[in-house]
């Protein structure tokens, strides 16, 4: 029994990634939002360098920007990237209850980090424009990561995270 702090630690892991997911949701829906209207203007649309909008719409923003390159797209696996966030988060939620899970749900969110490092590059050098919600987003993953680690140090010494060896 890793006691308070661990339970804490859990807490705080299910509400980041509740919020992870709501932050998902709303990229979602600024995304079919603004290719439903040219017109329309969310939140996170500062100026037209600072434009959640304009970000979520380029050809990155579904499949990170390489399936559609790869397999068209037209392809089903050609999704938008809030929809697999929405799915990971989702994961990661139930996944994270489980002390005995917190090394797989580190190597997920380290992972899956690097996905977000390659679109933030490709924010900043490829496209020169800011997205408040998909910094927001990075944000919320890296607190996700540093609580996962944390998690699974507490767990090897407390010796819950420990596997058997045959």
């Amino acid at each position: 029994e890793l006691g308070t702090m661990g339970d804490l630690f859990t807490i705080l892991h299910t509400v980041l990634c509740v919020v992870a997911f709501a932050l998902c949701c709303y990229a979602y829906y600024v995304e079919t939002s603004k290719l439903e209207d040219d017109d329309f203007q969310a939140m996170c649309d500062f100026s037209p360098e600072v434009s959640c909008s304009a970000v979520l719409t380029t050809k990155y923003g579904r499949g990170m920007g390489v399936v559609g390159t790869l397999l068209g797209d037209a392809h089903p696996l050609n999704l938008s990237n809030a929809i697999y966030g929405g799915v990971l988060y989702s994961l990661l939620a139930v996944l994270g209850q489980s002390h005995k899970l917190i090394a797989l749900v580190a190597l997920l969110l380290g992972a899956t980090g690097l996905g977000l490092l390659y679109l933030a590059c490709v924010l900043h050098f490829v496209l020169a424009e800011y997205c408040v919600l998909c910094l927001s987003l990075d944000a919320v993953h890296l607190a996700l990561l540093l609580v996962a680690v944390v998690r699974w140090v507490r767990a090897r010494r407390s010796g819950d995270g420990k596997t058997k060896r045959t």
